[in-house]
């Protein structure tokens, strides 16, 4: 009786598995065949997206579910419940905000509370543009690319900021009680990105974009790939950065490669003398950021390869750079900014050179040391500064080993020196009153 029992179970378990097995295999079979319509679920998908307020409700055109592929999922596949055609309209039914495909996941905790929360949305091809005002709030607006021919719709004047609510959300630590409260992770796929600082007055643009910041209850990490379109070239850069929620301090980090100068210019005039210079660098910049996103630390490395710098005013043909080096850092809150490395070689010269300023208690001060090698030869020079509010300025310079001739290649003004070939050196010091 017993092994007569156990013999059904065996072929029951095994006629289940089996049944499973091949359920899977045909549901895994659809899949493949192209996404499977989940319209039925809309609503739910809707409701769980709007503001339960009112101020805002999102409209969904369709609803699937299908697999993601392995550049949209970090490398991973995934089943993915993916919304198209999204919209969020305000109360009047003005676009707040689209993007043509949204992917949804859900908190299986909040589920079994009978609560339907997202904890990740995947933004797929948006148009993303970021404003800094010039009282320096910032505002986010996400659209979807117009059709060909089709003009652009323009944001409503008041009502919520959707996409500012979004990221307001990730900055605080998870809350079932708010709207995408439960939200972890927000990734910005392939989005075509301009974003646009009216304190400083520069625009730039990147033609793809993509994003990922995920959350925890303590901080936000993020990353960032952007192919930056710069006067007719691209650059790629990446950027990383950690925000933390107690303190609302950002650290950024950015790496890019190949960037050329001249390319930025056009970005905005504060960055208008950049059109001189045609030597390729690149590096690292890193920055610390307060609770309004304003930078209060920088540093800085970067690196160039063989290019030209044209200065009319100083010479009518451009300097040959061969290679150059630029390591430092500024200090908002300390006033203070530190040259740690000049490395510079050009025309068949070198320079180096380190240097900082600072200022403390209505005092500026300052140094520099350069140090110059041509012809086989090097020559140095110390400058020490020192300015006193209402008082002047004392400066304090040191030269050792310069040969004038060697100067001569720098501008045709210079031309007279080439005869001038013994050495000099010597200390001076020159005192300016405050009217200097």
């Amino acid at each position: 009786m017993i092994r007569r029992t156990a013999k059904i179970l065996a072929w029951t378990t095994a006629g289940t598995v089996a049944a499973a097995a091949a359920a899977g295999g045909l549901f895994a079979w659809r899949l493949a065949q192209g996404p499977i319509a989940l319209d039925p679920l809309t609503p739910y998908v809707e409701r769980a997206l709007s503001d339960p307020q009112g101020r805002y409700r999102v409209d969904v055109g369709r609803l699937v579910l299908s697999w993601v592929d392995e550049e949209e999922s970090d490398g991973l596949t995934r089943l993915d419940l993916r919304a198209i055609d999204v919209h969020a309209v305000n109360a009047e039914g003005d676009e707040l905000a689209a993007v043509p495909e949204l992917g949804v996941g859900f908190s299986v905790r909040a589920l079994f509370l009978g609560k339907l929360s997202p904890t990740r949305l995947d933004l797929v091809r948006p148009r993303l543009q970021v404003v800094r005002r010039a009282d320096g709030s910032l505002d986010f607006d996400v659209r979807s690319l117009p059709s060909p021919g089709e003009p652009d719709k323009e944001e409503p004047e008041g009502g919520p900021d959707f996409a500012g609510e979004i990221v307001s959300t990730l900055l605080q630590p998870p809350d079932i009680g708010r709207p995408l409260g439960l939200l972890r992770r927000l990734s910005i796929m392939g989005a075509d990105l301009t974003v646009t600082n009216r304190m400083l007055g520069l625009s730039w643009h990147a033609s793809r974009a993509d994003i990922v910041l995920t959350r925890d209850g303590t901080e936000i990490v993020g990353g960032a790939q952007l192919l930056l379109d710069l006067d007719g070239r691209t650059a790629a850069v990446e950027a990383s950065g950690r925000h933390r929620m107690a303190d609302s301090a950002t650290a950024l980090s950015t790496r890019f490669e190949g960037l050329q100068p001249a390319a930025l210019a056009k970005i905005g005039p504060m960055l208008a003398p950049l059109s001189a210079v045609t030597v390729p660098i690149g590096g690292r910049i890193d920055a610390t950021l307060d609770s309004r996103f304003e930078p209060v630390r920088f540093a800085f490395d970067l690196h160039g390869a063989a290019g030209e710098v044209s200065l009319p005013a100083l010479r009518p043909d451009p300097y040959r750079v061969e290679r150059a080096r630029l390591r430092g850092s500024l200090d908002v809150p300390g006033r203070r900014a530190e040259l740690e490395r000049l490395d510079l070689a050009f025309d068949g010269m070198a320079l180096a050179g380190r240097g900082d300023l600072r200022e403390q208690g209505g005092q500026r001060g300052g140094s520099l040391e350069l140090g110059l090698t041509a012809g086989g030869r090097t020559a140095s020079l110390a400058l020490d500064g020192t300015q006193i509010q209402g008082k002047g300025v004392s400066v304090a310079a040191r030269l050792d080993g310069l040969v004038p001739a060697a100067l001569t290649g720098l501008a045709p003004a210079l031309a007279p020196l080439a005869g001038a070939q013994l050495p000099l050196s010597g200390a001076a010091t020159v005192e300016l009153d405050a009217d200097w």
